[in-house]
């Protein structure tokens, strides 16, 4: 959604970097005009039966915030659950991209209920790598054996280990 907003140079809506302009001003409209087209799509980004919980916003700024406090809570069971989902996971004769696609999508879900730990020290660089070796792993857990054995068993023996760009 923030990509979309922001190639869309909407994002400042929803973050405040766009206020409404005063009641006085020109602008007024087509704030108003642009403010509506966010929400919108915004609501139509949400499953239908919790829109109801936020229908009454017709402020993108003060929709994105509830939206924040209402789902941004960290949640342990959701957690387990992505993480069983990632274990669990396997290709079964899917292609390698609709199997990569779920996986991106299971571990990008998991990143949205933790908070970054990264910055620009060697320590830091170094978990990273570390978090994208255990996602190549990860990966190669629940490719197809009989299909990719040879491929997986060649990209394990690489000193370094590929990227998980690379492997996929």
């Amino acid at each position: 959604m923030c990509v979309s907003l922001s190639a869309r140079k909407k994002f400042g809506f929803v973050d405040g970097t766009i206020p409404k302009p005063s009641e006085e001003s020109g602008d007024l409209e087509d704030w108003w005009t642009n403010n509506a087209l966010v929400v919108s799509w915004i609501k139509l980004t949400i499953d239908p039966p919790l829109r109801t919980s936020i229908s009454h916003r017709d402020v993108a700024y003060d929709l994105w915030e509830a939206i924040k406090k209402q789902f941004s809570v960290k949640n342990g069971q959701r957690v387990q659950r992505l993480k069983v989902e990632l274990v669990t996971c396997r290709q079964r004769g899917s292609t390698i991209e609709e199997y990569y696609g779920k996986m991106m999508s299971l571990w990008t879900s998991l990143a949205d209920h933790r908070q970054a730990k990264n910055c620009g020290c060697p320590l830091g660089y170094d978990l990273e790598k570390e978090r994208e070796e255990d996602r190549l792993h990860e990966f190669f857990m629940g490719i197809d054996e009989s299909v990719y054995s040879a491929v997986k068993s060649n990209l394990l023996s690489r000193d370094p280990l590929p990227s998980l760009d690379e492997a996929s």
